[in-house]
């Protein structure tokens, strides 16, 4: 169970070349509920911001996909589509890609995978 520190160093605004963006980072994780507590921690912090103003990276790398993922993963974009202005992911592969490609048409939204966090900023920053 990751800690409130580690939560933390997950799920943070930061700043990239005067552009503000929600850096999630769910590389690496193996556990569910690991996810989960990630993802609660970005809808809390995404909900108290205003309608289309959050640019959003998610770090994917690594990351061990359960069959719980793409309900929460679904249900999260959905309900926070509102206050998403962009959003997109790092380090989609495999199987990943595929989910990637359901969730863009449950949503109906585009999020294009990177394979840097780099690119994924820039790209964000360049978001009107």
């Amino acid at each position: 169970m990751l800690s409130d520190d580690e939560l933390a160093a997950r799920v943070r605004f930061d700043e990239h070349r005067g552009v503000r963006v929600l850096i999630v980072d769910a590389s690496a994780i193996r556990d569910a509920g690991d996810l989960a507590l990630v993802v609660a921690r970005a809808t809390g912090m995404v909900q108290r911001e205003p309608q289309r103003s959050v640019r959003s990276v998610m770090l994917v790398r690594d990351m061990q996909f359960h069959r719980s993922a793409l309900p929460l993963l679904k249900d999260t974009f959905l309900r926070l589509q509102p206050q998403m202005c962009a959003s997109c992911l790092v380090g989609v592969d495999g199987l990943q890609r595929v989910v990637l490609q359901i969730l863009n048409r449950l949503t109906a939204r585009e999020r294009p995978a990177f394979d840097s966090l780099e690119d994924a900023l820039d790209w964000l920053g360049a978001r009107p």
